[in-house]
């Protein structure tokens, strides 16, 4: 928080006393804000779960940038404990896109301890990320499109808005044209894995399978080309849900509740839920000599109508529980932020489901390179940088503040206007962030062919590189002195 000169009003301190909250104070002659903080590096999780709710209705907004969906939450209307959070997570862990993603692991030739620790490493890298965007969602009570138009300006927040909708339309594709085929639903999955353990002549000969990476097989050597890959698919796999995780937050109570939550809903749940997969996908290998990674064709092969039926009934339930939570609230608020006052979330969510099958989801799931290396991977060429600028705005910029008031304003009164809504610094840092996996992803999709081997080994890490660069580029340009002026006055609410 930036203070008026004189001391910490809010404390109540002389210019030369020290604050008890820690807050940056300035002397009546420093040119610069000074921390009273003893180390410059001190965490920026200093009362990080002890924050204040602040959402409040805004003053004098914009009746293009408002309407009652994206209107702050108040702490009165806050339903959400902890326990809903990791519900909220459990339901949409347990989905067809989770088994497929277990079966393509197995499918490049990972065992199954080996599939579990990257399960486990990904999400429980995906988990930070996840908390830290949680809590402006909690503490100001506003969805991704409005916490956007901090870092990338009222207008530029379409930018980030927009990349993440149409990544969640692709989801949607994947998540109706799966369903579609009936693949799928926890019913069956745990059907299958008791029939798999049976044919399969217990867990010992489906768990005990050579790796194809071992010495004398046919992927000798490649062990570290693929699980890299692979972590950062598991990355990318809720990677989406790290940017619009404040559509969610905003109804938890506080911040432990979301904090919480998170914890408990996600890493081990899919590690869980990936072991099931994985048992499922080795009996098919020791069953039929290939692992099956396709559910259908392996419910193909299942003996017994009850199972079927059973399956096909609850996969209703399973699509429409992933898909409503994970795929529709994004993209139509992302929608929704581009005309607030002509766009409606029904409306958003339409607009959402027709894109879904205009991409032609079919073609995104036809091969484990095409799911893991194309799809997850390429998305977070473009959504790992945007998670890079949200975060570091909002912690080291921001240091945890913002002016409510001014993300529902337009023109000079808001203070994140920048220059015509767009922030430059933002953009930069974006195209920067993207550039370096650029020529890796473009190769994948035979868009560019024989480049050297340094460019695949970037892209195979592309979310990694895309949050560090980003974050390091924004940080360094907003810290410019034409950035200071817009800087302070929103840390000034």
């Amino acid at each position: 928080m930036l203070l008026s000169k004189g001391g910490c009003q809010p404390c109540l301190s002389g210019p030369f006393q020290r604050c008890s909250s820690w807050h940056v104070a300035t002397f009546p002659y420093a040119k610069k804000p000074i921390s009273w903080s003893p180390k410059r590096l001190r965490p920026l999780a200093n009362g990080f779960l002890d924050d204040d709710i602040k959402a409040h209705s805004p003053l004098n907004p914009s009746k293009d940038l408002i309407n009652p969906d994206f209107a702050p939450t108040p702490a009165s209307a806050r339903t959400w404990s902890a326990t809903d959070m990791a519900t909220f997570w459990i339901t949409l862990v347990i989905s067809i896109p989770t088994y497929m993603l277990a079966a393509s692991l197995m499918d490049l030739g990972m065992v199954c301890v080996c599939v579990c620790v990257c399960v486990l490493l990904g999400n429980s890298i995906t988990l930070l990320p996840m908390q830290l965007n949680g809590h402006p969602g909690v503490k100001f009570g506003v969805p991704f499109p409005v916490l956007s138009r901090s870092s990338f300006g009222i207008v530029g927040a379409n930018v980030p808005s927009i990349t993440r909708a149409l990544v969640a339309c692709g989801w949607f594709g994947i998540q109706t044209w799966v369903g579609g085929n009936c693949i799928y639903q926890i019913l069956a999955l745990l059907d299958s894995a008791g029939w798999a353990v049976k044919t399969a002549g217990g867990f010992g000969p489906m768990l005990s399978a050579p790796s194809l990476f071992s010495p004398g097989m046919p992927k000798a050597g490649q062990f570290w080309g693929v699980f890299w890959p692979a972590v950062t698919a598991q990355v990318s796999f809720w990677g989406t849900l790290c940017l619009n995780i404040p559509d969610f937050t905003r109804y938890a109570y506080n911040q432990r509740a979301q904090w919480l939550g998170q914890a408990i809903g996600l890493p081990l749940t899919m590690v869980l839920f990936t072991f099931l997969g994985v048992a499922v996908t080795s009996a098919s290998a020791v069953i039929y000599g290939a692992p099956i990674t396709d559910p259908v064709q392996l419910l193909g092969k299942m003996e017994g109508t009850l199972p079927i039926c059973l399956s096909l009934f609850g996969l209703t339930a399973a699509t429409l529980t992933t898909n409503v939570a994970a795929n529709i609230v994004a993209p139509a608020n992302a929608f929704i932020n581009v005309s607030p006052k002509n766009i409606t979330f029904q409306a958003g969510a339409l607009l959402t489901a027709s894109l879904g099958a205009v991409i032609q989801p079919w073609k995104l799931v036809s091969s484990t390179s095409s799911f893991i290396s194309t799809w997850l991977c390429g998305y977070s060429v473009f959504l790992g940088p945007v998670i890079g600028i949200i975060l570091s705005d909002y912690y080291i910029v921001r240091k945890r503040e913002l002016d409510l008031d001014s993300l529902y304003q337009q023109g000079e009164l808001s203070a994140y206007w920048y220059k015509g809504g767009w922030n430059p610094a933002a953009l930069a840092a974006l195209a920067a962030g993207v550039l370096p996996c650029l020529p890796g992803l473009l190769q994948q999709t035979n868009t560019l062919t024989g480049l050297p081997p340094f460019w695949g080994a970037l892209y195979s890490c592309a979310w990694f590189i895309g949050v560090t660069v980003s974050s390091l580029v924004y940080v360094m340009l907003m810290a410019a002195p034409g950035k200071q002026k817009s800087s302070s006055q929103a840390s000034a609410y």
